[in-house]
């Protein structure tokens, strides 16, 4: 398996499995990234961001926030 005897022979096994765990971890992500666009054409992905906001209730937020000026009201997902 290995041309090395003692410490060598460990040291050379962590680096070959933590080299090994460090490719598939840059691999992985790599992937998450779509990097084949395999739907040509399709606008990026749509998440959950994309529902219509539920009604805010302004009386409940003057009281919790006294001195607000403006309120920004956005979609966000994550």
């Amino acid at each position: 398996m290995t041309p090395f005897d003692g410490w060598m022979l460990w040291h050379h096994v962590a680096g070959m499995m933590g080299g090994s765990f460090l490719l598939a971890w840059i691999f992985s992500g790599w992937l998450s990234v779509d990097p084949w666009r395999p739907v040509p054409n399709v606008p990026d992905r749509v998440y959950a961001a994309t529902r219509v906001l539920p009604p805010i209730d302004f009386v409940h937020l003057r009281c919790v926030a006294i001195d607000v000026r403006r309120v920004k009201v956005t979609k966000y997902s994550g």
